[in-house]
């Protein structure tokens, strides 16, 4: 196994100081699947005392839990004392030190990570079988997979994440103890949950994959019981699939450098089954308001799960106007109310997702072009003109403040107003313009 300098210096210092250090966990696992290793992690028999006594520097980022930083030539390392678990309670565990590497591989969640590599004999410390495990493509658990989840319920959804995202197969024992444990995710904070999700959103190739195999087995339905709604809800003569193969189909063409637009293609359509009606003129089914209502679910999910106001909103956004396409003869007054509607550091990734929603439509091709020859349009009022929103006009609330009027909702008002007239023409985005604009606002009755 290649390891870089740094790591080599690190290792060979504690061997100078008598005591024993190892690369494991994720390192050692991704680079015997021949994926890039980015992170290199290291466990020793050395107690955190001892280990910031043989480096000169170093931060304590999980002393309690045995987890110092050393610092090598700029560069940052995490080591960890071997520990064994002492008591659980299903999301944490008491652990105390120890002298021996099986002890700490012994805690371990499952086989694939469970492999220990020493650099100076050039050896594999492999209990568990973990290579054979990443040879045959299986995932199992260190010991009995119930034991392995009960610990920590986190560990199930773990568990599906790697088994999506390496493409393995899950063994059987493992998927049994999944369905008996798996209610006891309810005990973990929603925060953990969250992060387990967007890990999942920004490390799998193929996020339908994840959220297939937990809706097997049973697992979507604790942590996300609004998406399994979608399943089987027949959708209109213009949609291939039902609604959450829709959706499964339009997330896998969102790239996973972009987490939080597929979290957002992944709720996007979630206020369908409570939206559908069959309309008897039309002959078929129509949801109308799932857009608006779609964002008020999403808030909620989002909001149980912890995500941040900025994450809300962006989701959001994108969520309710998901719908709200114009055509390619639109006005430059009306594409510039789109841009505002939707926000300029939107307007990207509200493509993105559009481009994904339309892959699954009957006639994908047609609406593919239709949103292509928007975006171009969009592209050319954005090169000519940069008037999208009251941040971007000539004058602020410093300047009504100048005219003598007092701070108050009626700021707002003008402002937006004056915005109406800038987006009807961005010509008149000047100071002074502006200004007898105002007076003439202030001089009608809707501006007292």
């Amino acid at each position: 196994m290649q390891i870089p300098d740094e790591v080599k210096i690190l290792i060979n210092k504690f061997n100078e100081k008598g005591f024993k250090s190892y690369l494991v966990g994720g390192c050692v696992r991704d680079y015997l699947m021949g994926i890039k290793v980015n992170d290199y992690d290291l466990a020793t028999d050395a107690t955190p005392d001892e280990t910031s006594k043989v480096f000169s520097h170093t931060h304590p980022v999980g002393v309690d839990f045995g987890t110092v930083l050393v610092i090598i030539q700029g560069k940052g390392f995490e080591v960890t004392s071997f520990r064994k678990d002492i008591e659980t309670d299903g999301r944490h565990a008491k652990v105390e030190f120890s002298r021996n590497l099986i002890d700490d591989l012994n805690r371990r969640d499952f086989t694939i990570n469970a492999i220990a590599y020493d650099p100076l004999k050039d050896e594999y410390i492999d209990p568990f079988k973990g290579r054979e495990d990443i040879k045959n493509k299986i995932l199992q658990s260190v010991g009995d997979s119930r034991k392995r989840f009960k610990e920590d319920y986190l560990r199930i959804l773990r568990g599906i994440r790697f088994a999506a995202r390496f493409k393995l197969q899950i063994e059987q024992s493992v998927k049994e103890a999944i369905s008996e444990t798996k209610n006891g995710i309810n005990i973990l904070s929603d925060e953990r949950i969250r992060e387990e999700i967007l890990k999942s959103l920004e490390q799998i190739d193929k996020p339908s994959d994840y959220f297939n195999l937990m809706d097997e087995l049973s697992v979507l339905a604790v942590i996300l019981p609004e998406l399994t709604e979608l399943k089987g809800v027949e959708q209109n003569y213009y949609h291939l699939y039902d609604c959450f193969t829709h959706t499964m189909v339009s997330i896998d063409r969102i790239k996973k450098k972009y987490p939080l637009l597929r979290l957002t293609v992944l709720l996007h359509d979630i206020a369908k089954p409570e939206c559908k009606t069959f309309k008897n003129e039309k002959k078929d089914f129509t949801f109308t308001g799932h857009d608006r209502q779609g964002a008020n679910i999403a808030k909620k999910i989002m909001t149980r799960l912890k995500f941040s106001k900025d994450e809300i909103k962006y989701v959001t956004t994108l969520i309710k106007n998901h719908l709200y396409i114009l055509n390619e003869n639109a006005t430059k007054p009306a594409i510039r109310r789109y841009i505002n509607r939707i926000g300029k550091e939107y307007l990207k990734d509200m493509f993105r997702f559009h481009f994904a929603d339309v892959y699954s439509h009957r006639f994908a091709e047609q609406r593919r072009k239709e949103v292509l020859n928007f975006y171009r349009r969009i592209k050319e009022v954005l090169k000519e003109e940069n008037v999208f929103s009251i941040k971007d006009l000539a004058i602020n609330g410093y300047d009504l403040k100048d005219m003598g009027l007092e701070p108050s909702p009626l700021f707002s008002k003008i402002l937006k107003h004056c915005l109406e007239i800038v987006l009807d023409n961005p010509d008149k985005n000047k100071k002074e313009i502006l200004i007898d604009e105002v007076k003439k606002y202030l001089q009608t009755s809707s501006g007292l």
